[in-house]
């Protein structure tokens, strides 16, 4: 197998093709994450302006209100906006990562051309896991509910534990499905739940603990951007919503990090395809 394929080689190919397409990458991401943030941003203005300006009496409360409610719609609808302008940078920066595995160019209008025809069968290929975490979920609400309202120990134990094992299904279940946007994105013919369980099928147990390792690795980084600039801010000022405000910006920063993540699962399904 080709050294590039190797665990090391991925993580510095991967890194390799951030550092070379940066201003192209960074200028695809920046509406994406502009937008996100910005939603966010307006979904915390009234907090903002009332507790840097005035705070809200009876009077105002019904304007107050109002703010909240406008604030929140708009903010909305520009954060789903970005997000899935974001959710759609996966296909492309997959597409790039290979034509760069194989030594070509950064054409990512190209790109955005050949997912933006198939944006409807990507919305059902995501679906399908976010339907499965969703049921997971939903069945461990029910389970920890279950047990609390024994109100023993056991029970208390039992709530404990049903929440634990969730969390490692979860966890087990989107590390296996890590592949989906490189199968998504080379594989066309394939129906959205087949990309799925092609995923879970390919995902075995030496790959599992690799993918485990990649996204380990990419956490660390971004949760290190995140402390770095959080900590920071905090040296400067003990404003609750200035804290929160520069916790969103990091969060940003740090959502420049796809690129990296989507190379690393592209290479790997590379990997696995040779």
């Amino acid at each position: 197998m080709d050294s590039k394929y190797s665990f090391f080689g991925i993580i510095s190919r991967s890194f390799k093709f951030f550092g070379k397409n940066f201003k192209e990458l960074f200028g695809a991401m920046f509406l994406p994450v502009f937008l996100q943030g910005l939603g966010l941003l307006a979904c915390l203005c009234p907090a903002l302006y009332f507790s840097l300006m005035q705070r809200p009496t009876a009077d105002l409360l019904g304007l107050f209100l109002v703010q909240i409610l406008f604030c929140l719609i708009f903010g909305l609808v520009l954060y789903c906006t970005g997000f899935w302008k974001y959710i759609l940078l996966s296909c492309y920066f997959s597409l790039g990562a290979n034509d760069f595995d194989d030594d070509k160019g950064f054409y990512i209008q190209i790109y955005k051309n050949n997912i933006n025809k198939r944006q409807g069968k990507y919305v059902k290929t995501l679906l399908w896991p976010a339907l499965i975490m969703i049921l997971i979920m939903l069945a461990n609400i029910i389970a920890v509910y279950y047990f609390v309202s024994q109100k023993t120990i056991m029970g208390s134990l039992f709530a404990v534990l049903s929440f634990i094992v969730a969390l490692i299904v979860l966890v087990i279940f989107s590390i296996k499905i890590n592949l989906l946007v490189p199968i998504f994105t080379f594989e066309p013919e394939l129906k959205p739940l087949d990309v799925m369980k092609k995923s879970i099928k390919m995902v075995k147990l030496p790959q599992f603990f690799w993918l485990l390792a990649f996204s380990l690795i990419v956490w660390l980084i971004n949760v290190a951007i995140q402390l770095v600039i959080s900590f920071t801010a905090g040296m400067f000022t003990s404003n609750v919503v200035y804290i929160r405000i520069v916790d969103l910006i990091a969060t940003c920063i740090a959502m420049f990090l796809l690129p990296i993540n989507i190379c690393i699962v592209t290479l790997f399904y590379k990997k696995l395809t040779k």
